[in-house]
């Protein structure tokens, strides 16, 4: 398990309840409470479940916090497929020298 797991402070973010997020990812309030307070360790499908339910990437519970910014992976994996070449072109202009 990782150091950092934060699952409180997203279901929070989300405004849920431990109870709404147990019922969405098909726990007991227990187990989300054990979560949250490090007693349990998550396992990877749970993690999945989680961020699903969550509506944010199983990396981000165990890599930042609500407010901080997501990195470029992550927004890059929100990205639809038949987007990404647009994507792709609009990141190239920072990297061109003004001028």
């Amino acid at each position: 398990m990782a150091d950092t797991f934060y699952l409180k402070e997203w279901r929070k973010h989300r405004d849920l309840t431990q109870g709404q997020l147990a019922e969405k990812v098909g726990v007991s309030v227990v187990h989300i409470s054990e979560l949250e307070r490090g007693k349990k360790s998550y396992t990877r499908p749970m993690l999945v479940k989680l961020a699903d339910a969550l509506g944010v990437q199983p990396a981000d519970l165990i890599s930042r916090l609500p407010d901080q910014g997501a990195d470029i992976v992550s927004i890059w994996d929100r990205i639809p497929t038949n987007n990404r070449s647009q994507a792709r072109d609009i990141l190239e202009t920072f990297t061109k020298k003004s001028g």
